[in-house]
């Protein structure tokens, strides 16, 4: 299981982590009777964990304004990190206001402005199982299995509306409502301090935010999961979901091959 730092919210933020642990453990966390939050004796794996919720479509009301949720056992959302990707991003188990999401199997799981989103699909990875419980200061705590395959309800209108690298032609990736079609990428490698150029790349992409492609010089991204490097056709004003700008500090070493207003590999 992994800890995530939460930030006190009482005026003794000072205490270290071990503290904590250590009210965990006296409070018989392991013992305790699970039956009155509406939990069964194989904690982790019971089905309620598993929906996210205390019941099939439940879903609220819970903690502040946040709805029911069987994971999440604090009296106020979690108090997210300076982060904006933390919460409320795709690539995060938690919504913008801090609360738990719920997870899913399929679109049926969620709400009907929700859609059932696998950062995995898109090169994220998101813990499946996340407990959140609140310490005896008022801290809201949670910890998480080390594994990439969770599936959370996100909204609709910033979720892309379907798998869209999955799509081949042009036809079917703006019937599903994807945001473009790479005509002519070029894939980009680097083998000691030789670039190589592959031409003729076709991709359906999608862009958070519902941002577009901005047209223009061509640009250079990299696939997130993979780690490979294309030059798009165009300048994006976002990268598409799963991509990442070359200007970014974590870019593998083939962006080296691509210059801005120079055609690579000549």
């Amino acid at each position: 299981m992994h800890r995530l730092e939460a930030r006190r919210r009482g005026p003794d933020r000072g205490r270290d982590r071990e503290r904590d642990d250590r009210e965990r453990d006296d409070r018989g966390r392991d013992d305790r009777g699970r039956d009155d939050r509406g939990r069964d004796d194989r904690g982790h794996h019971d089905q309620a964990r598993r929906s996210g919720r205390d019941g099939p479509g439940e879903t609220g009301p819970g903690p502040g304004n946040c709805p029911a949720n069987g994971s999440f056992f604090c009296s106020e959302p979690f108090d997210c990190p300076d982060d904006s990707e933390f919460c409320g991003g795709l690539f995060s188990a938690f919504d913008a206001s801090g609360c738990l999401r719920a997870t899913c199997r399929d679109d049926s799981d969620c709400a009907p402005d929700e859609r059932c989103f696998a950062a995995s699909d898109w090169g994220g990875c998101v813990s499946s199982n996340f407990e959140c419980e609140e310490f005896d200061r008022g801290e809201c705590g949670c910890s998480s299995t080390d594994d990439c395959e969770g599936r959370y309800c996100v909204p609709r209108a910033d979720s892309p509306p379907a798998l869209c690298p999955a799509f081949d032609t042009v036809e079917a990736c703006l019937a599903a409502q994807c945001h473009a079609f790479e005509f002519d990428g070029v894939l980009l490698t680097l083998t000691g301090d030789t670039c190589t150029c592959t031409p003729g790349q076709q991709l359906c992409v999608w862009q958070p935010n519902d941002a577009t492609g901005a047209g223009g010089d061509p640009s250079a991204m990299f696939k997130v999961e993979t780690g490979e490097v294309m030059v798009f056709s165009a300048t994006y004003t976002e990268p598409p979901l799963g991509w990442e700008s070359c200007s970014d500090p974590s870019a593998p070493p083939a962006c080296a091959c691509f210059t801005p207003g120079e055609t690579p590999c000549e």
